[in-house]
């Protein structure tokens, strides 16, 4: 490993945009992406240190607002990559040992994907039935969690995420609106 790029997102989708960035920048590869609670999301990406800085320069013009913070490490030592990977697993081990127990599965209800695929077709839609049910989810998630949010915390959510229905609107709004404001804002 010469380098790992570490970024975390507020929203999913933000965090796709901006992997899609990173790979598009520079000859980096995804390590791992894991969900983190209240709609945060860490990627791991691994590549030669100047492609990963690269690529993590791309992000940041990406990202719009939705990147908290990103890292580079070149280089880690034996010990940080074992902890990385304790806490990063490989989802590409976890995908074969997954394709191997479930060879003829067929996409679910309410998928973008047709109900049959030929055998090829089907093993290059498995990123796609992935992330549909990583979509959905994430967006069953955020309900609950911004749900269970008092409005006051709704309030300063909304503030830091700088939504475009201003100070004002939204120390005047109700519960249900701020939530539509926010979830329409993770959407973009």
């Amino acid at each position: 490993m010469k380098a790992l790029g570490l970024m975390e997102f507020l929203g999913y989708l933000p965090a796709v945009d901006g992997l899609d960035a990173a790979l598009k920048a520079a000859d980096v590869r995804l390590r791992s992406c894991r969900r983190d609670g209240g709609g945060l999301v860490s990627l791991l990406i691994t590549g030669e240190v100047s492609a990963v800085k690269a690529s993590l320069s791309a992000v940041r013009g990406a990202a719009e607002g939705a990147l908290l913070s990103a890292s580079v490490i070149a280089r880690p030592s034996d010990q940080l990559a074992a902890m990385i990977e304790r806490m990063f697993p490989s989802p590409l081990r976890e995908r074969r040992s997954e394709k191997n127990g479930a060879e003829g599965k067929k996409a679910g209800k309410g998928s973008l994907l047709p109900a049959a695929l030929p055998k090829e077709r089907e093993t290059a839609a498995a990123p796609l039935k992935e992330l549909e049910g990583e979509l959905a989810r994430e967006k069953e998630t955020i309900d609950k969690e911004l749900g269970a949010m008092t409005l006051g915390e709704l309030r300063a959510l909304a503030r830091r995420m700088n939504l475009p229905m201003g100070g004002e609107k939204i120390g005047r709004a109700n519960k249900r609106t701020l939530i539509a404001a926010i979830e329409r804002e993770q959407e973009r």
